[in-house]
């Protein structure tokens, strides 16, 4: 019986993905490059620092807001690697982004309030906007503009009822990199307007296209910034990330926080801290194996017919052009997994501006990745 649950409970929403998930789970042999979880172990260094704070007794709760430690080393970061001054009354330890970002839209969002989206875009910005009873309002970005939204498509999707703006650069599946002056623009009419910008940055090390650059140095004021450590150092199992926002914002958040987790993982905290110290050295060699792999994939879609790829210009995934099947992404992702035992994710699960597409994960090492494009390359398709 439902009648005890939510409204918003009282039918489970029907996932596109059910079927593919469930067929994977019979599949042999399976090469599984659906999942955003990097196959490498966290750098021991984190490990050990995570250990040592846990025989020291540091395994009690820490302050709500999170370990002052922990903020004023997000400042610090924000001070070495964008000369950008923030106050440790602006950071907020969470668990993990995910958290960062269902914080935010509770704060933020009334009913019917409007939250624009880019897509493709990750499936979860979306669902939490339902969830926190506003209207997700969507621009459909295009493939032969490299997923590039324009000022044009802002303008029009951005009315009196605007709320907030997501945005994620690098993206997740595209690897679309925003320029600076549509973020430029962006912070603009989010000043003009009142609306805010929630910007997820967990992608921030991998950007291959240029120097990466944070919305926070265009907005401040209007900003919400949402990160990870689960990408940037293999810290996916440790759930830790962090806001930034004006002191006002994050006060709310923690206030609404305190009832819900209290706090962030003490000892992942402690080992945020310590990634964030030795920063490039921790971080730059998985940037360069993912550049690697995605390289190599290029290399192999470029020489199968029915599959072409663009340039990637940062994350950690190959969008790969799937049209020239004739088939829909979903059927593409089902046949994959059928015929070939290749677990991808379909473009369509991040939006309709997706569907073209498959997303393939570099989680996987370049030998993985050779034997599922070997089995991908026998393929033929037929209307």
């Amino acid at each position: 019986m439902s009648e005890g649950y939510a409204r918003l409970f009282q039918q489970l929403p029907e996932s596109m993905l059910n079927e593919v998930i469930g067929l994977a789970g019979q599949q042999e042999n399976l090469i599984n490059l659906s999942i955003g979880d990097p196959d490498m172990r966290t750098p021991i260094a984190i490990i050990e620092e995570a250990n040592q704070k846990a025989l020291a007794g540091e395994t009690h709760y820490t302050d709500s807001q999170g370990l002052k430690e922990f903020r004023q080393q997000v400042c610090q970061f924000y001070k070495e690697q964008h000369d950008l001054t923030i106050s440790s009354n602006q950071v907020m330890a969470t668990i993990g982004a995910l958290h960062a970002l269902g914080l935010a839209l509770k704060v933020l969002l009334n009913k019917g309030d409007e939250v624009v989206l880019i897509s493709p875009y990750f499936s979860p910005y979306e669902e939490q906007v339902y969830f926190n009873e506003g209207v997700p309002v969507v621009i459909d970005t295009l493939a032969e503009n490299g997923f590039q939204v324009t000022k044009e498509q802002l303008d029009q999707a951005i009315t009196a009822k605007t709320k907030a703006v997501i945005i994620n650069s690098p993206n997740n599946p595209t690897g679309a990199v925003l320029e600076p002056e549509l973020l430029a623009y962006l912070g603009q009419r989010a000043e003009e307007a009142g609306f805010y910008v929630l910007s997820d940055e967990v992608y921030e090390s991998y950007d291959y296209s240029q120097t990466f650059t944070t919305m926070l140095g265009y907005a401040p004021n209007q900003t919400i910034l949402l990160h990870s450590f689960s990408k940037t150092f293999a810290m996916t199992g440790f759930r830790i990330g962090y806001l930034v926002a004006p002191e006002e914002f994050i006060n709310r958040c923690v206030a609404f926080n305190d009832g819900l987790t209290y706090s962030a993982p003490t000892l992942a905290q402690y080992a945020a801290i310590y990634a964030l110290k030795h920063y490039q050295p921790l971080s730059q060699p998985l940037v360069e194996t993912f550049q690697k792999r995605l390289a190599y994939m290029e290399k192999r879609v470029a020489d199968i017919p029915y599959l072409s790829m663009a340039p990637v210009a940062g994350g950690m995934y190959g969008f790969i052009d799937i049209s020239k099947t004739g088939k829909d992404s979903l059927a593409v992702t089902q046949h994959l997994l059928k015929e070939c035992q290749v677990l991808v994710l379909p473009g369509i699960a991040f939006g309709k501006a997706g569907d073209n597409h498959i997303r393939v994960a570099g989680t996987r090492d370049i030998k993985e990745l050779a034997e599922a494009f070997d089995r991908m390359s026998q393929l033929t398709w037929s209307n």
